[in-house]
């Protein structure tokens, strides 16, 4: 089974050319917020230019192991979608198979991380934006087509309120 060892092999260096730029984004995921705690907006945008660029490659990597799982289960004459890294592993077994479990759990465990950071930064940037519409929402008046004034320099009885100000006087 020469080319089924060549396949895990390529699989393997795959996993851990993946794993590899998972570790990558933890910490560009950690710079973020404190970018965003310290409203860095070039720092943002650089770590953002940075996460796309990671972000492309995670894809490329998963492309590339969606066809070597495919020419696997050609070897194995499975069906393409039933064949997983658990079954991958299972299939080859040994040490190479032992190896494959563990990098599919320790990608796993970063997918994981990376899914808790990116929401960590989520929710600062929904509560930051809360935060300044709110804000917004004190100092402008409800509708900015009525005028506040008359041409006299009177406040006109229909000005609106302000939308957390209800009192007037």
């Amino acid at each position: 089974m020469p080319a089924t060892r060549a396949g895990s092999v390529s699989l393997l260096t795959l996993l851990e050319h993946e794993s590899r730029s998972l570790r990558e984004l933890l910490p560009l995921l950690s710079a973020e917020r404190e970018a965003l705690r310290t409203r860095s907006a070039q720092k943002l945008l650089t770590l953002h230019h940075k996460k796309l660029s990671l972000f492309e490659t995670l894809r490329d990597f998963e492309a590339q192991r969606e066809l070597l799982l495919a020419d696997l289960a050609a070897q194995w004459s499975r069906a393409t979608r039933a064949v997983t890294l658990a079954e991958a592993a299972e299939q080859i077994g040994g040490e190479e198979g032992r190896r494959l479990l563990a990098i599919r759990e320790t990608l796993r465990e970063l997918v994981d991380q990376v899914r808790d950071e990116s929401a960590l930064n989520r929710q600062i940037v929904e509560v930051s934006a809360t935060v300044l519409d709110q804000c917004l929402s004190v100092r402008s008046p409800v509708d900015m087509g009525e005028q506040l004034y008359s041409a006299f320099g009177t406040p006109q009885s229909s000005a609106p309120e302000a939308a957390l100000l209800r009192r007037r006087g």
